[in-house]
């Protein structure tokens, strides 16, 4: 399952960065790396356990749900730009809909996902992380329909 492809073709270190900031940037790389090749614990154990997004088991969790629902999800890191404690990415995900994703039965359909996160490291850790991503893209592209509520 693991695949060999490069999961970034970012620019490597800038003369003007700093250690401190090239090893949160190798550490964002890492958990990347880690969830293109669903090597759950290894992503998971780049965050800090007190991380706002629920920490190691959280992320755990979530990506476990997620490489259910796409067990052949590939994650491309597009972007990485840093300075001092943040990292930026641009990812893009793809994979195929082939198990439940929440209420969301499997599809078989084929999707492309474009992500943007924004890391806080620390100490070794991720121990902030705010990402979106286009889920209303997501659900177009697994067929789902847009309806109009009540406007009660």
């Amino acid at each position: 399952m693991p695949k060999t492809r490069s999961v970034s073709r970012a620019v490597h270190c800038r003369k003007n960065e700093t250690p401190m900031v090239e090893s949160h940037k190798s550490l964002v790389k890492t958990l990347f790396s880690a969830w293109d090749a669903h090597e759950i614990d290894r992503a998971a154990a780049c965050f800090a356990e007190g991380c706002n997004a629920g920490g190691r088991e959280g992320f755990r969790r979530e990506l476990t749900g997620f490489l259910a629902a796409f067990p052949d999800l590939s994650v491309t890191l597009e972007d990485i730009l840093a300075e001092d404690d943040r990292v930026a990415t641009r990812t893009t995900l793809s994979g195929t809909h082939r198990g439940a994703l929440g209420a969301i039965a499997a599809t078989g359909k084929t999707v492309v996902m474009k992500a943007n996160h924004i890391f806080r490291c620390e100490n070794g850790e991720i121990v902030q992380r705010h990402g979106q991503m286009d889920r209303l893209e997501l659900m177009t592209q697994l067929g789902m329909k847009l309806v109009p509520g009540d406007a009660s």
